[in-house]
């Protein structure tokens, strides 16, 4: 499964076999996460998926946790967390779906 969120910010997630591949695109989402353009995980490695839905005045996120990998509180800098609009929502559900399948093989 592949995935391209283009608001807030511009970020393209894909599922690849255990993986999830997040690439930030463009140099101030880069920036905004410490320079991080690309980060990997295992799915299996990831104890809780926190996902907020959009509302009328924020942006909703889904946010993983890892062992061992702090978490930023703010969003915009997390390079585990991903912000959408309305218009993502469904594709995150789905995406959130998918890795708790994952997760249960």
């Amino acid at each position: 499964m592949k995935l391209e969120i283009k608001k807030p910010t511009h970020v393209v997630i894909e599922i690849s076999r255990d993986n999830i591949n997040i690439e930030r695109i463009g140099k101030l989402n880069i920036t905004q996460h410490s320079g991080q353009q690309y980060k990997t995980f295992n799915i299996k490695n990831i104890t809780s998926i926190e996902l907020k839905a959009p509302s009328f005045l924020s942006f909703g996120l889904i946010r993983f946790s890892i062992p061992g990998e702090d978490t930023i509180r703010i969003a915009n800098m997390d390079p585990k967390t991903i912000q959408f609009t309305k218009k993502d929502y469904n594709n995150i559900l789905a995406l959130k779906k998918q890795i708790e399948s994952i997760q249960n093989q």
